[in-house]
């Protein structure tokens, strides 16, 4: 972060400053007190459990040079500065923080792939700049403005992910980062508990495109039949994609264990290339990154070397073996309908000489369609060649019921106790057997993932 001087951050929030001086700067902003470092803005805010102002006299003496506060308690020769609300203030500064740097910014949303297409992105454009990217999960109303000040003199271009869970917060979002090109990966069911169906997340994601100019890019996924169907009044919309309508297309997929090799057809380009992840909708990633690359007068080296980088996202399709020969695709961070049928798909794909098995937790935020769409899931695994279902929760059980009703013969285990599926699991498991674990990431299923690395060595 490039300091800030305490006068500007009273005047972008609006604030008064009931105590101590508006003087020195601040380098580095922190909502947490345990986290600060000499220099820092404390910005205390109110959560569920605990409210950030109990901490405001421990965060003077680990060294902040300044706190914002909602209450007017002066504390005797410290700064300071009373706002409204610290979360908008925090949103303000952030806002005002941008504008002081003239950079490309990328915005990615949509239902699934986010954070796989930010990491992608990232690697291409890393071949020729300076990158400041969103950092683990920072994408929301908060995380936002905290990995904004991460911009500083030496970035070249910013990678943003934004995740919005409620009406309205795409708007607030991007009035705080201002990307000049955005990119939407798909529409799916993820937080349909609060966003109601498909159209309202359409319509709501797609207000990422709030602030670009007439001539800024906006990139989206032509594959994706809720957004090719959507009214979108922008004048340059970029479609990319497998089918051949959209105007970026990846052809003559060649799928292996070790990545996929495939040609990247568009604006007059015919290139072959190759990415180190066998997930076939990482693909979608390469090329809006592809597009974003060509915006930036990248050369298609550069391209081929930044996607060279790539080495995969923790927890998001990620290959781990153990000692004895098995095979785990790691995909806990999170879970939805849309992103179990994707990594079903890896797991179809890859050659094995011994059992494909799926371990499958509850995906949250489905409200009302929790009990439909996991039961939904045991349909789409019925015709899949998976040899065995294991399901962990009270939701996913609806999974194992699809697949039983769907296919009779099928084998599917179901727990609550997911320790006891952990050991059920290991004593199965052989040389050559390929495992999908996946859920939601209040499941914490990478839990699983390290007892099977740590129970096979």
């Amino acid at each position: 972060m490039e300091p800030i001087p305490l006068s500007e951050i009273v005047r972008a929030t609006n604030a008064k400053l009931i105590s101590g001086k508006a003087s020195g700067a601040v380098t580095s902003i922190c909502i947490d007190s345990r986290k600060l470092k000499k220099g820092s803005l404390f910005v205390p805010l109110k959560g569920e459990k605990t409210n950030g102002h109990a901490f405001i006299k421990e965060a003077f003496l680990s060294g902040a040079i300044a706190s914002l506060t909602e209450q007017k308690k002066p504390l005797a020769d410290q700064t300071l500065i009373l706002v409204e609300n610290t979360e908008q203030a925090l949103q303000d500064i952030a806002t005002h923080y941008r504008k002081k740097f003239d950079l490309p910014v990328v915005a990615i949303t949509g239902s699934v792939g986010k954070t796989t297409a930010k990491d992608i992105i990232s690697s291409i454009l890393s071949a020729k700049l300076n990158v400041m990217k969103t950092r683990g999960n920072f994408n929301s109303q908060i995380g936002l403005p905290l990995c904004l000040t991460h911009i500083d003199k030496k970035s070249q271009v910013a990678v943003l992910e934004l995740g919005i869970s409620k009406p309205g917060e795409m708007q607030n979002l991007v009035k705080i980062a201002s990307p000049n090109i955005s990119v939407v990966t798909n529409i799916g069911l993820s937080h349909v508990e609060y966003l109601k169906n498909k159209t309202t997340i359409c319509k709501e994601k797609l207000h990422i495109k709030d602030t670009l100019g007439e001539n800024d890019t906006l990139i989206l996924n032509g594959d994706d039949p809720t957004l090719r169907g959507a009214k979108i009044a922008h004048k340059k919309i970029v479609y990319f994609g497998f089918d051949d309508k959209n105007d970026l297309v990846a052809k003559d997929l060649s799928i292996r264990q070790e990545g996929i090799s495939f040609t990247f057809k568009g604006h007059g380009f015919s290139e072959p290339m190759k990415i180190k992840v066998p997930s076939k909708c990482s693909l979608y990633a390469v090329l809006a990154g592809i597009e974003i690359a060509l915006n930036l007068r990248f050369s298609m080296r550069e391209i081929k070397k930044g996607l060279e980088l790539y080495e995969g996202t923790p927890m998001r399709q990620q290959i781990r073996r153990t000692k004895e020969g098995v095979t785990l695709i790691d995909d806990t961070y999170n879970s939805s309908p849309d992103s179990v049928k994707s990594a079903l798909e890896i797991l179809e794909q890859m050659p094995s000489g011994g059992k494909k098995i799926v371990v499958l937790a509850d995906m949250m935020e489905l409200g009302e369609f929790s009990k439909k769409e996991h039961y939904k899931l045991g349909g789409v695994l019925s015709k899949s060649n998976v040899d065995l279902l294991f399901t962990v929760g009270k939701e996913a059980k609806n999974i194992a019921l699809g697949l039983k009703d769907s296919k009779p013969s099928a084998t599917a285990l179901s727990f609550f106790d997911k320790e006891r599926m952990t050991f059920e699991l290991c004593k199965i498991l052989s040389k050559n057997d390929i495992v999908l674990i996946k859920g939601s990431r209040g499941m914490q299923m990478e839990q699983v993932v390290e007892k099977i690395l740590a129970s096979h060595q």
